[in-house]
């Protein structure tokens, strides 16, 4: 049994950083969504200081010396000397591909990661990451599939999605260099957040598109299944993970699971509108949701957080995603705007 770190109090700049920088993580290209991920930020410094989230940005961290000589620094001799991770060759047409234009920010996030572990290097201090489950997805285009991932089983993650792996690699890799480094992976996230952004991505989006056409919509034949989470239940794990988290540590985040058919009919009901859904053939479902037509909208990714359950004695406790379709949430937040 891991040895229990004691709750952390959240008042000095570099683990205000540290919270801003996690809590600022990219999901599935919507950079919104950063403003709903504070509820985790915010919720760490009430528990921590006592009071509530302060507003204005406390003095940075001085990164090291050397800080900006690894290979993580951003500076003008990369451009000839180091190729951006997310930039790869095209194998059909030889060309390079689109890499960091692809993933909004994830290059600037693999230097910000190297850069915070040298920061951090003997420090013993915490880092944590928040990465998601698409790097679970497959390229169903809306069949189902029956394999649910473990931290444990190796993942088959598609290409876009290979440059937020190695990002974990480079957190979790600096346990060996005394830093108390975990990895969250949240599943498809849902509730209405307490921040100026209280939307999360993909619920809304598909919110948006149902009042926009009329009718609620998915993928293909709709089989496809998410494991998801509530945000209030993502904001305890943080506060769990910190207290409690070995260093080195990866967990999945869920709290249950649906197919992408019957979330199509649950944003319809919730923004007013009856009625079977409609299935989008591949080519209209890229037009309206672009790449997250194969990433999210249409793929599998099905996890078990069971080793978080166990290790950190973490217990969803939120209300579940039908009950939180079942509230004024969605209309309020999305059939106003769309018919205004």
């Amino acid at each position: 049994m891991a040895k229990a770190h004691p709750a952390p109090r959240i008042r000095g700049a570099f683990t205000a950083r540290l919270l801003r920088y996690h809590c600022q993580r990219h999901v599935e290209e919507a950079g919104g969504e950063n403003a709903y991920l504070h509820h985790g930020r915010d919720r760490l410094y009430r528990r921590g200081s006592g009071g509530a989230a302060p507003c204005r940005r406390p003095p940075g961290l001085r990164p090291r010396a050397d800080a900006g000589k690894g290979p993580g620094a951003r500076r003008q001799g990369d451009r000839a000397g180091r190729r951006c991770p997310g930039r790869s060759r095209d194998p059909q047409g030889g060309r390079p591909g689109r890499g960091c234009g692809d993933q909004r920010g994830q290059c600037r996030r693999f230097d910000g990661a190297h850069v915070l572990v040298q920061s951090l290097e003997g420090s013993g201090k915490p880092l944590l990451h928040t990465s998601g489950t698409s790097v679970a997805a497959d390229r169903a285009l809306g069949e189902r599939s029956d394999v649910v991932f473990t931290e444990d089983m190796p993942l088959q993650t598609l290409p876009e999605r290979l440059l937020r792996v190695e990002v974990e690699r480079s957190v979790l890799g600096a346990a060996g260099r005394g830093v108390r480094s975990v990895v969250i992976r949240p599943a498809l996230l849902y509730g209405r957040g307490p921040g100026l952004n209280p939307h999360s991505h993909q619920l809304p989006q598909l919110a948006r598109i149902t009042v926009a056409r009329g009718r609620p919509a998915h993928v293909g034949r709709g089989l496809n299944v998410w494991s998801h989470l509530h945000i209030d239940d993502l904001a305890e794990l943080y506060l769990r993970t910190l207290a409690d988290a070995p260093p080195g540590s990866l967990y999945f985040a869920e709290s249950g699971e649906a197919s992408w058919r019957d979330m199509a009919i649950g944003i319809g009901r919730a923004v007013g509108l009856s009625g079977e859904p409609e299935a989008l053939p591949t080519e209209e479902a890229l037009r309206l949701l672009g790449i997250g037509a194969v990433t999210s909208f249409g793929s599998n990714s099905r996890v078990s957080a069971e080793k978080a359950r166990r290790m950190l004695g973490w217990k969803p406790a939120a209300p579940s995603l039908w009950d939180d379709l079942r509230t004024d949430y969605y209309k309020t937040s999305f059939a106003r705007v769309e018919e205004g």
